[in-house]
């Protein structure tokens, strides 16, 4: 919900998506402080991931911003709506489409 949010107030294209990146990145960090304060071990794919982040925010505005506003509108409507189908298809029906 935060990309259709910073959309809304009328942040750039080129930019929500890493600003929504990281708000994640954070979120994940603030997990991960509460899970070691609870004994749990380190998790290695967290930090691959937030690898993917930092690397997806920083390169993502610098290649969006060529694109044109619709095309990037329109290609996150379809990727929502992927993502969307496949929790419906999951949750609803065991149905596991691919990632």
């Amino acid at each position: 919900m935060i990309v259709p949010f910073f959309t809304a107030i009328g942040w750039p294209m080129y930019i929500t998506p890493a600003v929504s990146a990281l708000t994640v990145l954070l979120n994940q960090c603030s997990a991960l402080a509460g899970w070691f304060a609870r004994g749990v071990q380190f998790v290695w794919p967290i930090v691959i991931g937030w690898a993917g982040i930092l690397i997806g925010s920083y390169i993502g505005p610098r290649t969006q911003k060529y694109l044109p506003m619709d095309a990037l509108f329109a290609m996150f409507g379809i990727l929502a709506f992927y993502v969307g189908t496949r929790y419906i298809a999951a949750g609803f029906f065991g149905i596991h489409l691919p990632p």
